[in-house]
């Protein structure tokens, strides 16, 4: 699913520390991610997911990931141990293409996102709680205006220079 009509990139970021949690050879599958680019699929959308979780990046190896992929979307799922690492990746990818959506998931952004808003202004899009609902009104918004972004309920966002935090979805 590579190229150059590619919609979404799911990124899940490389852990600090491989061998954590006790995951045999620090191998983990990221499920949630995969049920998204599933879901994003059935819904019409091109997307491409990467798992980094145990393999070496720098500025230059996500550079080429993004010349190649040629996303419109970029979604990063994290939790606590592997989020610096994807804002790290996010500020990359902006700086190369400031056009990119940057948007996040997962557990640590869930409980953190006006905190995870306010100092990485490089994320535009947190999404809160289970992803699959929330996730395909975002993309409806970004690509064809809607549903309004008020009405999408589970994220949080800037809006006129201020973060707004929609009220959570329910769960599926």
């Amino acid at each position: 699913d590579v190229g150059e009509n590619t919609d979404i990139l799911f990124i899940y970021p490389p852990t600090p520390t491989p061998e954590s949690f006790g995951y045999a050879g620090g191998r983990v599958e990221p499920l949630g991610i995969g049920y998204l680019a599933s879901y994003a699929k059935d819904h019409g959308y091109k997307s491409t997911l990467t798992n980094l979780w145990n393999k070496p990046v720098n500025q230059i190896s996500i550079e080429n990931l993004i010349s190649e992929i040629k996303p419109r979307i970029v979604a990063i799922s994290s939790m606590t141990e592997n989020f610096d690492n994807g804002t790290r990746i996010a500020q990359w990818i902006k700086e190369l293409d400031n056009s990119i959506i940057i948007m996040f998931g997962g557990p640590h952004v869930t409980y953190q996102d006006i905190e995870s808003l306010q100092n990485h202004n490089y994320i535009d899009f947190i999404l809160r709680g289970e992803g699959e609902y929330t996730f395909i009104d975002l993309i409806n918004f970004i690509t064809i205006g809607q549903p309004s972004l008020d009405k999408i309920f589970g994220i949080t966002y800037r809006a006129n220079g201020k973060i707004q935090q929609n009220p959570d979805r329910y769960y599926i």
